[in-house]
């Protein structure tokens, strides 16, 4: 099945992706907007075409659910990570399996570096670990979580990593030596995101305890809650000028906040089940989201 709905809520149009047969758990542009990565619990990585909506190639090599896919900086790599303890890079020009990275429990994020030299992973075995992408080799692992690490994030400038975990915290690791710099406390339930504002001087994490908490990363203080999410807050994601914040939250909804008031401007209720990633489109104008109704959406968000 692949096919292309147009929504009728006036409110929010949005076109449907649809070809999973589970739910789906992420979602991510490519550098020059041209395709959308989708990963779900079907264990399939598929590839969108985003002038025509269409369903450009499934990858099927995972053997359990997919959680997470990322392009490399340059757009020629695409990385997924899965529960059966795999992160796997493959080639996004001819869809071929290039290298297979492994934990020692199921992978539920990864992340390029920058520079695209580097791919951070992040499991349910409590670390991240840090891979060169040259030599598929490993290079560190990153040990000071005491429950599962949902997410990893590195800094636009490449100095950090941030990493998200159910254990309450999002930990600021130096990502040259390697070295805990800062654990950010103040959730009071796991973390299921973080992400960088794209000057680097914020972070965003979002968590459980339904809400979306905003941190300077030059002081780790805290600068802002969001907190009016109806449930726990799976993901959140910065619009690539660093003016939004977009969140999936509870049911069927994505929130997009102004990131100068910290107001809500718009909201996105299309999806008939829990929203798990929004990912901002390169150009900002649209946003991808993926959810637990097996499909992903595209949609322009309209403010108030």
């Amino acid at each position: 099945k692949n096919s292309i709905l147009m929504n009728t809520d006036q409110s929010q149009p949005s076109i449907s992706l649809e070809s999973h047969t589970k739910p789906v758990r992420w979602c991510c542009w490519s550098p020059d907007g041209l395709h959308i990565a989708s990963a779900s619990y079907d264990s399939k990585v598929k590839v969108w075409d985003t002038t025509t909506y269409t369903l450009v190639s499934t990858l099927a090599s995972h053997t359990d659910w997919v959680y997470c896919c990322g392009w490399s900086p340059d757009g020629l790599q695409l990385a997924s990570a899965s529960d059966d303890k795999t992160v796997k890079v493959w080639d996004s020009t001819t869809y071929s399996l290039v290298s297979t990275l492994t934990h020692d429990r199921g992978v539920l994020s990864c992340s390029w570096s920058p520079n695209g030299i580097q791919i951070a992973s992040a499991s349910k075995d409590t670390t991240v670990k840090v891979w060169d992408t040259k030599t598929y080799s490993l290079v560190s692992t990153l040990i000071s979580h005491t429950g599962w690490v949902l997410c990893c994030s590195w800094s636009p400038n490449g100095t950090h990593i941030a990493s998200a975990s159910d254990d309450g915290t999002v930990k600021m690791w130096d990502a040259k030596a390697y070295s805990l710099i800062y654990t950010l406390d103040s959730h009071i339930h796991g973390v299921w995101c973080c992400s960088w504002s794209p000057d680097g001087t914020l972070v965003a994490s979002s968590s459980k305890d339904k809400t979306v908490k905003v941190w300077d990363t030059i002081t780790y203080s805290l600068l802002s809650t969001l907190a009016s999410h109806t449930g726990l807050v799976r993901f959140c994601s910065w619009s690539t000028d660093g003016t939004l914040v977009a969140s999936s939250t509870g049911y069927n909804t994505v929130q997009v906040w102004d990131a100068t008031t910290y107001s809500l401007v718009s909201t996105f209720t299309s999806h008939t089940d829990w929203v798990n990633c929004c990912s901002w489109a390169p150009d900002g104008t649209h946003i991808a989201s993926a959810s637990d109704d097996n499909t992903v959406k595209v949609w322009a968000p309209r403010f108030k």
